[in-house]
């Protein structure tokens, strides 16, 4: 599968006339022999890589994985607060 990512990584779009176009301008980079997966869980690391959360895990494990990554972070972010309200 092919996919179009923004200059910011971020999954863009699947369709080629839209993708195209986009670079064209520079909006967008193209990406090619993508896995058939949820467009949530691409992304693109800093070397222009492209990154499928959960990796080859099917999409309701990845969803569950979210979510505990969620609820981690939520914890570490009170966590955070907490100290800081402290000193």
């Amino acid at each position: 599968m092919d996919y179009y990512f923004n200059n910011n990584g971020e999954p863009f779009t699947a369709n080629a006339v839209t993708g195209d176009d986009a670079v064209a301008k520079g909006e967008a980079v193209k990406k090619t022999g993508i896995a058939d997966v949820e467009s949530w869980r691409l992304s693109l690391d800093s070397d222009g890589n492209v990154v499928v959360f959960g990796g080859a895990k099917n999409e309701t494990d990845a969803q569950a994985q979210q979510e505990t990554d969620r609820i981690a972070q939520i914890a570490t972010d009170k966590a955070t607060a907490d100290a800081l309200a402290g000193e």
